[in-house]
């Protein structure tokens, strides 16, 4: 089951004692996932939170994106390995195989993969049929499942 993020409004009531800008800054950095909010303590300045959170000896948020992928999945370094190639602005399947180095015939699966689980999302022109090989690929937006 996916679970949507949390809206902004939510904020008012996790930290109360926010101003708005601050709340729109812990919106900013964490998203509206509850698991994330509650690395945050709502008592303490929003300063003192970034330093302790983001900056901290250890940032477990740098680490998310690998860990949440280890839930969904087991050849890690493929997977890892097709995201880099959609950071650095491959979007076909072609193009973002020959740069991860995988195999044409494994990349759609790999992509089908990272689309069901919302890391991915395909986009087709207006005009064009779902299955259409105009589709190019990309990294998720925060808050597109």
């Amino acid at each position: 089951m996916k679970l949507q993020q949390l809206p902004f409004s939510a904020t008012r009531l996790f930290f109360p004692g926010y101003k708005p800008d601050e709340r729109v800054a812990v919106y900013a950095m964490l998203g509206g996932i509850p698991a994330y909010w509650e690395l945050f303590n709502p008592e303490k300045s929003l300063d003192a939170n970034i330093r302790k959170v983001f900056l901290g000896g250890m940032n477990l948020l740098q680490d998310e994106p690998r860990l949440l992928l280890q839930d969904f999945i087991t050849e890690l370094h493929n997977y890892v390995a097709i995201l880099r190639a959609m950071a650095h602005g491959y979007r076909t399947p072609k193009e973002i195989g020959a740069y991860a180095g995988v195999s044409d015939k494994n990349v759609p699966a790999y992509l089908s993969n990272l689309v069901n689980t919302g890391f991915v999302e395909r986009r087709v022109p207006v005009a064009a049929p779902e299955s259409s090989r105009a589709g190019r690929h990309s990294p998720s937006r925060p808050g597109n499942p």
